[in-house]
């Protein structure tokens, strides 16, 4: 659980807003630590072995020096403080009872930063102490959450490979030494969706790269990005974006 007394020293190093859209990012380490309060969205994180998800109204931490994935499974927006520290801790999520409370330290504590006021370090820095005294009463919650090596091992391969029309969520159980009910269980756990939608949701990704290069026909893209059917494609293409991929590399 993150929490301050007197050994622990702390130095802000920035205080902001961030946004992301529907994505799934790897993150490299980096040299400070962050505590983030999410005003918009839902998310959810690997590190170190270690899952945890987290959701409007949470604040989580992330530690220093740590490499990552996260999944952002529809857009977000989070106030986010940057720090150094030689606090030592794992990432951990905190559901809080008065998060609106928190939610508005967290922007005070941006306007400070942002305002740049005489003594706004020292203004921010006591913020940041009620936000820790907040989320330290409460402790961690969502978080540690630790899934089969073989489930992640069969992710990482769905994520590699999406464009293989035989990679499908049978194949993935099988990989993974599950059935395809609990494979499907485990996924929706972590990513906040089904595996069958997460793997169309890459597929048509990389669809749309292919179509707006313009270098390759629909035929072409629909094999390409995993579809072995070109009706198909053409029929879930129109479904999910009412024009048929034709008409949508056209306007590419």
């Amino acid at each position: 659980m993150f929490s301050l007394n007197e050994n622990v020293g702390i130095k802000i190093k920035d205080v902001c807003i961030m946004t992301w859209d529907k994505s799934a990012v790897t993150v490299a380490p980096r040299g400070v630590h962050a505590l983030v309060y999410r005003e918009k969205g839902r998310a959810s994180f690997e590190c170190g072995g270690k899952m945890a998800d987290t959701f409007r109204g949470d604040v989580f931490y992330m530690p220093a020096n740590m490499e990552y994935k996260a999944n952002y499974p529809e857009y977000n927006r989070v106030y986010v403080i940057h720090f150094e520290s030689d606090f030592k801790g794992n990432m951990d999520n905190y559901s809080c009872t008065n998060g609106d409370a928190v939610g508005a330290l967290f922007r005070k504590a941006a306007d400070i930063w942002q305002g740049k006021d005489e003594g706004y370090y020292c203004d921010a820095l006591c913020v940041f102490g009620e936000i820790v005294k907040h989320i330290s009463a409460k402790g961690g919650t969502h978080a540690h959450k630790e899934y089969p090596p073989s489930f992640l091992k069969a992710v990482e391969y769905m994520e590699n490979n999406f464009a293989l029309p035989r990679v499908n969520v049978a194949l993935l159980a099988y990989m993974a030494h599950v059935s395809t009910t609990y494979f499907r269980k485990l996924f929706q756990d972590k990513y906040l969706c089904s595996p069958s939608h997460y793997l169309s949701d890459l597929r048509f990704a990389y669809a749309e790269k292919l179509l707006s290069s313009g270098k390759y026909t629909v035929g072409e893209v629909a094999y390409m990005s995993g579809f072995n059917d070109v009706k198909y494609f053409s029929r879930k293409v129109k479904n999910k974006y009412g024009v048929p991929p034709s008409a949508l590399y056209k306007f590419n």
